[in-house]
């Protein structure tokens, strides 16, 4: 299935500027195996509803070698460690940004064996970030995401906000661990 899925997306890659209702292009690109995708990228499609249906939330998912609980935990616990070693990976010198605060969306897609599949993504507002983007896209792609969940396909969407005030903050609580 995950073949079809990905024949599809990149025929959709080739056909989809010509019946867009923009003429903005959005963000797509595989990296090490995993496809990044800005969200609006699939206007007109049903690609992202065909992704949900392959990698359903991990709260609809029933992981035959934990509890629920245990599978709440971990998500909840490693999330944190993301998020958090995300933030403090930004070098605010090295990026401008138009506001104080950035937001983005995104969903990771994890296969059985626990790697990522597909993350797709949005800043919010419509910020237009490219070099936060590839920061993004380079820090999930070499991620461990190996204390995840796994033996199932599944999904979890989540918010990150970049914000300069807290750049102190999270690169003194990393390094006092």
């Amino acid at each position: 299935m995950k073949s079809t899925i990905l024949c599809n997306l990149i025929v959709l890659s080739y056909c989809l500027p010509s019946f867009s209702q923009t003429s903005d292009s959005y963000y797509s690109k595989i990296v090490n195996g995993i496809e990044f995708t800005d969200y609006r990228f699939y206007n007109n499609t049903t690609i992202v509803d065909s992704l949900e249906a392959q990698y359903p939330n991990r709260t609809a998912t029933d992981f035959f070698n934990i509890s629920s609980a245990e599978r709440d935990t971990k998500v909840v616990i490693n999330w944190g460690k993301f998020s958090d070693e995300f933030i403090a990976s930004i070098d605010y010198d090295e990026f401008i940004f138009e506001k104080r605060k950035a937001s983005i969306y995104f969903t990771l897609n994890f296969a059985e064996d626990g790697q990522l599949d597909y993350v797709l993504f949005n800043w919010l507002d419509g910020l237009k970030f490219p070099e936060m983007t590839e920061h993004f896209v380079e820090f999930t792609s070499n991620y461990d995401f190996s204390k995840f969940p796994q033996g199932e396909y599944w999904s979890q969407c989540g918010t990150m906000t970049i914000n300069r005030n807290d750049l102190k903050k999270a690169s003194r609580q990393l390094a006092s661990k």
